[in-house]
C-alpha cells in the first residue's frame, strides 16, 4: 500500500473542503506547490493533486500551477495523479504529455461512458475512475448532483478498461476526519478488477492501517496531514 498526501487547489491557494462542499473550505497554504514541496521532503510515491474550481465549472481552471507541481516533482521522482474538471481526450493527453502519472476522470466516467472509453483506450494505463459516492450513488460535477449510476454498475461497465487504478471516495466522510467507510471499501477492492485507492475520511494512523487491512492499493490523505493529526513519516512507514 502506498500513502498518498492531497494538494487540492481552489482560487489557486491549496485547500481542504468538508464533505466537498465548495463553501466549507478551510485554506492550509497560500501556495499548492509549497504545499506539495512539504510532502516531498519525505520518500513519497505519489502526491494527489485536485483542481477543484475545475471539478466545480467543469474545465481545468489551474492547470498552469499543477503542471508547476508536476515538474517539481519530477526531479525527486515523485509521481502525481491529477483530477478535477478533466472533461475531454486533449486535456487527459495535455496532462499526461506533462508528466501526470494518472489523470483522475470521474464525471465523464458516469455521464458520457464511450467518452471516458476513449480517454482510457488513448493513453493506457493512465487514467484512473473517480468512484464519487455517497452510499452507492455516484456523484458528479465536483460531488455536486447525482451522475445517474449506481457505483457497483459503473466499476463492472469500466472492468474491461486499460485503467491505472480506480479511487472510491466517501464524500460524506471526506474532508472530515471521521474515518473510512471500511465496508463500502472493502465491497469495492473485492469487485473492481483495477487497484483500488481508499480517499475521504482519514483522521489518524489507525485509518490509514484499516485501509490496508481492506486491501486498498493506495490511501489518500489530506486534512489530517495538514492538521498534524497524521505524521506522514508515520504513516510511510506502514507502506512495507
Amino acid at each position: 500500500m502506498i500513502v498518498i498526501p492531497a494538494v487540492d487547489i481552489k482560487g489557486g491557494k491549496c485547500v481542504r473542503l468538508w464533505k466537498g462542499l465548495k463553501d466549507r473550505e478551510t485554506i492550509y497554504d497560500e501556495d499548492p506547490l509549497r504545499a506539495a514541496a512539504r510532502w516531498a521532503r519525505e520518500p513519497v510515491k505519489r502526491i494527489h493533486i485536485i483542481d477543484l474550481d475545475g471539478a466545480f465549472e467543469g474545465r481545468p481552471r489551474n492547470m498552469d500551477k499543477i503542471i508547476e507541481i508536476v515538474r517539481y516533482l519530477r526531479d525527486p521522482g515523485i509521481e502525481c495523479e491529477i483530477g478535477g474538471g478533466v472533461r475531454t481526450v486533449e486535456t487527459v493527453r495535455e496532462y499526461a504529455d506533462a508528466g501526470a502519472a494518472r489523470v483522475v476522470v470521474g464525471t465523464i466516467a458516469a455521464r458520457e461512458p464511450d467518452l471516458f472509453r476513449s480517454m482510457a483506450l488513448s493513453v493506457p494505463g493512465i487514467v484512473n475512475l473517480g468512484l464519487d459516492c455517497r452510499g452507492e450513488e455516484v456523484l458528479v460535477k465536483g460531488w455536486e448532483v447525482a451522475g445517474g449510476v449506481k457505483l457497483f454498475d459503473l466499476l463492472a461497465s469500466t472492468a474491461d478498461l486499460p485503467l491505472g487504478e480506480v479511487i472510491y471516495t466517501e464524500v460524506e466522510r471526506d474532508g472530515t476526519g471521521g474515518g473510512i467507510a471500511d465496508d463500502w471499501l472493502r465491497r469495492v477492492v473485492a469487485e473492481s478488477p483495477h487497484p483500488v485507492i481508499a480517499s475521504g475520511g482519514v483522521g489518524s494512523i489507525d485509518d490509514i492501517r484499516q485501509a490496508k487491512d481492506a486491501g486498498a492499493f493506495g490511501v489518500i490523505v489530506g486534512r489530517a496531514l495538514y492538521t498534524g493529526d497524521v505524521d506522514l513519516a508515520e504513516a510511510l512507514a506502514m507502506e512495507a
